[in-house]
């Protein structure tokens, strides 16, 4: 064998021995890529629910809101409905927390429900704070709010849930009609009904109708219009404008208007005169008073002495034959 063949021998022994000696390696399995991004949600979510948690401990609701908001776009649970209803209660929002409970109460798993022992009386809490609104507007396209909050736009759901309370304002505005606006009382579990008027401007016109007396009833063509200050709709043309109020004398007024006109229509009152303000009040007094200085008179004159004397045998003077007086 010359040294060429052994040198070939030696290079393939060489080769085998490392192939047979190389680890085998394993073939990696393609990761699903809809696992890895559920995966990456629902870590998210946890991140986010932590956060919120630990704004809602620290007394700030919107912060929490936003974050348990968040968490639950990446992974709705019935725990996150809970949470954002406790977070919309903290702002006042009743509306939004009663329908937030009412999915978790409709949604929750027997052992998260379990968790809140007093669900019934939570819910029934929150429907004592919201009042159920149900407004017909007659005409299609026009804004509608209520105090400051926009309900949207005509037609509207049926009904509006919104949060009791005090009074608020309700107030249609819409330029091819006159402003309308009524005060709602937003009374806890209660379900209001509310028509609004438009009147247009093409065919109507507006009085509104003031007083430096407050209260002041008004009459509008001698038909009662209400308490100033108010909005009075009549037809173009002349209108008569009276107002009367206890102790003043009453106000009458002519007003001309045409489509389409807001007039202010101010009317002054005039206080009645008071009783001894009043002529015949003195009058009275002067006759009194001259009677009783005729009286006075008459009492003073001097009458001429009786003659004679008056003894025991004779009858006494008769009383009714004394002068009598009277007032």
């Amino acid at each position: 064998m010359n040294p060429n063949d052994v040198t070939r021998l030696l290079a393939l022994w060489l080769c085998c021995g490392a192939v047979a000696f190389a680890a085998p390696k394993k073939a990696t399995k393609p990761v699903d890529p809809a696992v890895a991004e559920a995966a990456a949600k629902a870590e998210a979510a946890r991140v986010a629910k932590l956060k919120g948690d630990a704004a809602l401990d620290s007394g700030r609701p919107a912060e929490a809101l936003a974050a348990y908001e968040e968490a639950y776009a990446l992974a709705p649970s019935s725990v996150l409905l809970f949470n954002r209803a406790r977070c919309h209660e903290r702002l006042e929002q009743f509306p939004q927390a009663l329908a937030l409970l009412e999915r978790f109460s409709l949604e929750a798993e027997d052992s998260v429900r379990a968790r809140v022992p007093a669900l019934d009386e939570l819910l029934s809490t929150y429907r004592e704070r919201v009042t159920r609104l149900f407004i017909v507007v007659p005409v299609d396209g026009v804004e509608v709010r209520l105090g400051e909050r926009i309900l949207g736009r005509s037609p509207l759901p049926q009904p509006i849930s919104v949060s009791s309370g005090k009074p608020a304002m309700l107030t249609v505005d819409d330029a091819r009609f006159f402003p309308f606006s009524r005060s709602v009382t937003l009374a806890g579990r209660q379900d209001v009904h509310l028509e609004v008027r438009l009147d247009s401007k093409e065919t109507k016109a507006v009085l509104r109708v003031s007083s430096a007396e407050s209260g002041a009833l008004a009459s509008v063509d001698d038909a009662q219009s209400g308490n100033v200050p108010l909005d009075v709709v009549v037809a173009p043309g002349s209108h008569q404008v009276r107002l009367t109020k206890e102790g003043f004398v009453p106000a009458l007024t002519s007003v001309l208007v045409k489509a389409g006109e807001l007039r202010l229509v101010d009317v002054g009152l005039v206080r009645e005169p008071r009783l001894y303000e009043r002529w015949y009040f003195w009058a009275a007094i002067g006759v009194v008073v001259a009677a009783g200085a005729g009286v006075a008179a008459a009492w003073t004159i001097e009458r001429p002495a009786m003659r004679g004397t008056l003894n025991s045998s004779e009858p006494p003077i008769a009383p009714s034959l004394l002068p009598q007086l009277s007032f």
